[in-house]
């Protein structure tokens, strides 16, 4: 791509930018028909699929055009809980009744387990530059500005937490660094493939997330 191109294209996304800022622009958003979302039992909760497609201004990048795909699933009204993986994560969490294949964090997703879709509402979504169509430079600050537009475009204004391991867990600390007011708490989690996990909680309350630190069993979670 030439210089001239180059220049038009920065151009004309930093215009796309500014009239969705000023005209309050709602992404546009792609979901499945209601009677493809699945059972809304506890056992069997409601998974929804879809995704957003929006202009993301990077920090290293400029304004890039993406699309966000994302998997939401639990019941409506349920407090909403952000889970982001490591680097090959994607939105898939955890198998169920309409998507049955398994998802990268099943180990603590599920019926009775830490993070469970009967009374929570769980959210993922695929990283930026994961469908390999961003040649850019992508920092975790971009990861977490891109879960700010689709929070928003799925109109949840706040989260009862983020739980991120791994890069995900870079994601999170972003996240609650630079969108605090979204956000009660953040959890990350490291060493998922030792014996042991790590995490740390951030203390509700404070500007800048305090964190304790505890370490557990892989299999109390």
């Amino acid at each position: 791509m030439s210089l001239e191109d180059r220049t038009a294209l920065a151009t004309d996304l930093q215009a796309t930018c500014a009239t969705q800022s000023a005209a309050a622009h709602v992404p546009a958003i792609t979901v499945p028909a209601a009677g493809a979302l699945g059972s809304t039992d506890a056992a069997n909760p409601v998974v929804q699929r879809g995704h957003v497609d929006v202009v993301l201004p990077m920090r290293y990048a400029g304004a890039r055009r993406l699309r966000l795909a994302y998997e939401l699933s639990g019941p409506e009204g349920a407090p909403v809980v952000l889970v982001s993986g490591g680097i090959s994560a994607d939105r898939h969490l955890a198998a169920s009744v309409s998507h049955p294949e398994r998802g990268w964090a099943g180990a603590v997703v599920g019926a009775g387990k830490a993070l469970d879709p009967s009374r929570l509402r769980l959210l993922a979504f695929d990283h930026v530059g994961a469908d390999g169509s961003l040649d850019a430079v992508i920092d975790t600050a971009d990861q977490a500005d891109a879960a700010v537009v689709l929070l928003d475009a799925l109109g949840i204004a706040e989260l009862r937490a983020f739980v991120g391991y791994s890069y995900g867990g870079s994601v999170a600390l972003q996240f609650a660094a630079r969108h605090r007011a979204r956000l009660e708490r953040v959890v990350v989690g490291v060493d998922a493939d030792g014996d042991e996990v790590s995490t740390a909680v951030a203390l509700p309350g404070n500007s800048v997330p305090t964190t304790q630190r505890r370490t557990e069993p892989k299999g109390e979670w």
